[in-house]
């Protein structure tokens, strides 16, 4: 295991965008790690701040960080942009605002070896702290956290593509895969309207092409809340959401996107406080009870196969309720 291990190079990819006050915290808990076979990739998604010359400093203690600038293009080409200029068998993923605890990627390398998986991936803290220190420090001196919950055990297979049709299990900036297992995939889409979703569909394909995703309850992962983050705000991640699951070249068979409405509901309970969205949950709570739900998802079936996406996107908002309060455990899937 440690000779394997030793010549185990793991490439960190860390999309940067105006990230400037966060990056040496980000870094610093890479460099901090017990595993030492790294290169960290950095790639500036076309920042207005001063990213690149704080990615440029410490380039000058630490010649294993590599920085790359691209025209904007959000995560998803970021991360296939460190991708391809990735030197290491196996690839970790990192946001610029997170932080790892210091045996993230020894403990995690040796999980992966372990389990013979493609991705693995563990839990973390949501730290509910905007001070600008490092969140590794915040935890210590007690900042108010938030277990993340992720997903422990193993996702495979047929049940493994149901549980991850029901919500997105799994935290990127906690996970290491192989690199090979991502090209194969196809590794993140990079249209605009997925964006924020990219993963999520990246691990569902990962899942339908037979891939092996285990999930640990490790707390490797410190999240940081702020509201400069691109997930703060879930109205925003709503729609990409939305797109995601519904919106793709081959739509999903009519049985999972009823599964799918387990998903959504998390997103509903969310954004609740939107004043928009809150009379339409008045509206989901309403609803006729006695419509038939065959009739519901032959309309979503039809608008669907038409190409119709307005007359698609109502017909979601006004019938989803229906499948949403069903409150299907992941036992019945």
């Amino acid at each position: 295991m440690d000779n394997f291990q030793n010549k185990s190079l793991v490439s960190i990819i860390i999309p940067a965008y105006n990230a400037a006050d966060f990056l040496k915290f980000s870094i610093g808990s890479v460099l901090s790690q017990t595993y030492r076979d790294i290169e960290i990739i950095v790639v500036d998604d076309n920042s207005t701040d001063h990213t690149k010359s704080v990615v440029e400093s410490l380039q000058t203690q630490h010649s294993c960080i590599k920085y790359i600038w691209q025209e904007n293009g959000k995560q998803g080409k970021a991360r296939n942009n460190g991708i391809k200029h990735a030197k290491g068998e196996f690839i970790a993923f990192l946001d610029a605002d997170d932080e790892w605890r210091a045996d993230k990627l020894e403990k995690q390398i040796q999980q992966i070896i372990q389990h013979k998986a493609d991705l693995i991936f563990s839990d973390g803290l949501l730290v509910r702290e905007s001070e600008n220190e490092a969140l590794r420090v915040l935890v210590e001196r007690g900042a108010d956290t938030i277990k993340m919950g992720a997903f422990c055990g193993e996702l495979f297979g047929q049940r493994g593509e149901r549980l991850l049709y029901r919500k997105n299990r799994i935290p990127t900036s906690s996970v290491l895969c192989r690199k090979e297992s991502l090209i194969k995939s196809g590794g993140f889409i990079e249209e605009g309207i997925f964006q924020n979703c990219e993963d999520y569909l990246l691990w569902i394909r990962m899942v339908q092409n037979g891939h092996r995703l285990v999930g640990f309850n490790d707390e490797f992962l410190f999240y940081r809340m702020h509201p400069g983050s691109s997930t703060f705000n879930p109205v925003s991640s709503f729609r990409p959401l939305i797109n995601t699951i519904f919106i793709i070249k081959n739509p999903m068979p009519e049985q999972v996107r009823i599964q799918l409405a387990g998903h959504i509901i998390e997103y509903l309970n969310i954004i609740g406080s939107d004043k928009l969205i809150e009379s339409d949950i008045k509206i989901f709570n309403h609803y006729n009870k006695n419509t038939q739900e065959h009739l519901w998802r032959l309309m979503l079936k039809i608008s669907l196969q038409l190409g119709l996406k307005s007359i698609f996107y109502k017909l979601l908002r006004r019938h989803a309720a229906k499948w949403i309060t069903r409150d299907i455990s992941d036992d019945q899937l």
